[in-house]
């Protein structure tokens, strides 16, 4: 059906909302959210909407005719609902923001599909969810998305139904898809090769505004860059124009732009010469190139003289932006704490752990403190004195602020968006550079605590709680994981013997053989399990461990694998279960899965057997039997 959109009038309120508003004409609003991301609300007064996503700084497309006044009192209720929210402060702001992004996803999704007074009607409301989980399923069903992400989708739009609207049923009535906490996905870490290319360019760049602006620098001025980049003498010099530098990727669309600024030597980091701007072929005569070059030079000793010139303000703003992405690289700060991390002056600094140092203070009334590593210290000095350049003889709450279009205005709070400003700075360096997400930088310093230390240290330097760490930050990069992969397959299509075939020196044991009884040795460094000849488990990780591809040995290591699982749970630190438990499943199914490549069906057979009808190996069997007796497993 083709409806008659059109362009509606707007106008834009940040939340929360001013004591005492009146909001008149709700069909115009637009709420923006502190982190400056936008909902536009009063587009629900209308029934009919434009699926097209719409442009920055306007509304949805709508058609004017589907407007009722139903809908335009539930909207005034709900922009209402929605500031006392925010306004409140017990939910972030951007959590806030996304709860909400979802409801009208799913007020789109109503009036698109005959449920159009779900938003002002309870039992209407009530009807389109059913419908809208039942559609939800069916793309679960087509990997369209995953469940967990419906099962938050469903909590946000329930609670929401049930706090704006009095929604008066209980979850349960709902039949919601619940959670899989299993299926949760820690974050992927960035590889090793982009992290030292983002922070040697990334630091590079900090050392070198840092020092223009500390030490009052004159133009142009040299920053140091990584050999890969291919500046002269690995130097790229700035100038205080548009056109910031011309890297080497820059050089040939220079021509192209409409203020190339030929007055300036990029690459020597000068002004050019006569005849070097007469190659160009941009003048017309002699007297124009020299307008060019005398306006240049007026430009540099006028930015030169000022210590506070708009440009100076320029390259410190951006000088801070990068020391904000070195810090989130480096503490594993969560980036919505980084960007509210309110500052002051009088800190402390103490030692945590080695190579490691807590900052300390107090601001808004409360005690504030970051881990960053000893390392990034004198940068963060530096910074600090970049910050009060910044600032001037003005205060900010904040640790990291904005001063908006071209560093000119009052400071404030810095938005989301001033990650990927960063990256589009770099990348006019280096074209080829990844993003790596703030998110990715936590996950791979909580990774290295993991490694280095525990989950207890790790929880302690990203501030989260020890579940927090296991679920959502204990992955591994794609280099460390082939890595590791390697590692545990080590060894395993030399310990699979064939059917029916003996060693002389074999031992039998209860996960296998061994062809060296008594003689331990184990296959890498620092194993899970100590090879000792003493723990069955142990076997798995030692050079002298064989297996036949029998129906025998396969139904030992499946029933040693079935008695870890039944037993398992009873280890109460749960970074052992990780450390220990984990990779002995992940090493039996290497052997199971070579054992499969060569008997699929016995190994499917036997496993149905041990797992289903309890029939264990004798050994494994009499050990459950034997806990099953003193109450410990079922």
């Amino acid at each position: 059906m083709n409806h008659n959109f059109s362009v509606r009038r707007t106008r834009l309120l940040e939340l929360p909302l001013a004591v005492g508003i009146e909001l008149s004409s709700p069909e115009e609003i637009v709420v923006k959210f502190k982190h400056g991301k936008t909902l536009d609300i009063g587009s629900l007064c209308y029934s009919r909407r434009s699926s097209e996503r719409r442009v920055i700084g306007n509304g949805k497309l709508v058609d004017e005719d589907s407007i009722s006044m139903e809908r335009t009192e539930s909207v005034r209720l709900l922009i209402r609902h929605i500031s006392d929210e925010v306004g409140a402060g017990i939910i972030r702001y951007t959590t806030l923001f996304s709860r909400y992004w979802v409801f009208v996803k799913f007020l789109d999704w109503s009036d698109a599909n005959g449920f159009s007074s779900a938003i002002y009607d309870v039992d209407s409301a009530k009807t389109s969810f059913v419908a809208y989980g039942n559609w939800l399923r069916e793309k679960i069903l087509r990997n369209e998305l995953a469940q967990n992400t419906v099962s938050q989708i469903q909590f946000c739009v329930f609670n929401i139904l049930v706090d704006f609207l009095g929604l008066d049923e209980q979850r349960e009535d709902f039949n919601l898809v619940c959670m899989n906490h299993n299926a949760a996905n820690a974050t992927e870490l960035p590889a090793d090769g982009v992290v030292a290319r983002v922070l040697a360019l990334c630091g590079n760049v900090f050392d070198g505004l840092a020092n223009l602006i500390i030490n009052n620098l004159p133009f142009p001025h040299a920053i140091s860059v990584p050999e890969y980049i291919g500046c002269k003498n690995n130097k790229l010099w700035i100038f205080p124009t548009n056109l910031y530098f011309v890297s080497p990727s820059m050089m040939e669309s220079r021509a192209t732009r409409r203020r190339p600024h030929w007055q300036y030597n990029y690459v020597d980091g000068k002004m050019s010469t006569l005849e070097e701007i007469a190659k160009t072929e941009s003048y017309c005569n002699r007297q124009a190139a020299m307008r060019v070059l005398k306006k240049g030079e007026l430009q540099l000793q006028r930015v030169n003289s000022d210590k506070r010139n708009g440009w100076r303000i320029i390259f410190a703003s951006i000088c801070m932006n990068l020391f904000l992405l070195l810090l989130l690289s480096r503490s594993g700060s969560n980036w919505e704490q980084l960007r509210d991390l309110p500052w002051d002056n009088d800190y402390k600094v103490s030692s945590k752990r080695q190579g490691y140092r807590v900052l300390k203070w107090r601001a808004k009334g409360k005690r504030i403190s970051i881990v960053i590593p000893v390392s990034l210290m004198p940068d963060f000095k530096r910074f600090l004195k970049v910050r009060d350049y910044l600032l001037g003889e003005r205060e900010c709450e904040y640790l990291f602020f904005g001063l908006g279009p071209s560093s000119q205005g009052e400071p404030s709070q810095i938005y989301d968006d001033v990650l990927r400003t960063i990256y589009e700075t770099l990348r006019r360096i280096d074209p080829g550079l990844p993003s790596v997400s703030a998110r990715q930088w936590r996950a791979r310093k909580g990774d290295w605590f993991l490694r280095n230390y525990d989950v207890a240290a790790a929880a302690v330097a990203l501030q989260n709680t020890d579940e927090t760490i296991k679920n959502s930050y204990s992955s591994v990069s794609d280099d460390t994981q082939c890595e590791e992969f390697g590692v545990f397959f080590k060894g395993v299509e030399d310990a699979i013997l064939p059917v029916a075939t003996a060693e002389p020196s074999e031992t039998p044991s209860a996960v296998g053989a061994c062809k060296s009884m008594g003689n331990p040795k184990s296959l890498f460094e620092k194993p899970p399990i100590e090879p000792d000849c003493q723990k069955n488990e142990g076997c798995f990780f030692c050079e002298n461990y064989k297996l036949h591809a029998d129906e025998r040995d396969t139904r030992k290591i499946i029933s040693c694998r079935y008695c870890l699982e039944k037993t398992h749970h009873l280890t109460s630190a749960e970074e052992v279960n990780q450390a220990v438990i984990e990779p002995i499943f992940k090493r039996i199914d290497f052997f199971l899965g070579e054992i499969r490549k060569r008997d699929a069906e016995m190994v499917d057979r036997v496993t149905r057997e041990v797992e289903e009808d309890g029939a264990l190996d004798n050994y494994w069997l009499s050990k459950l039997e034997m806990l099953v007796e003193l109450g410990v497993v079922n």
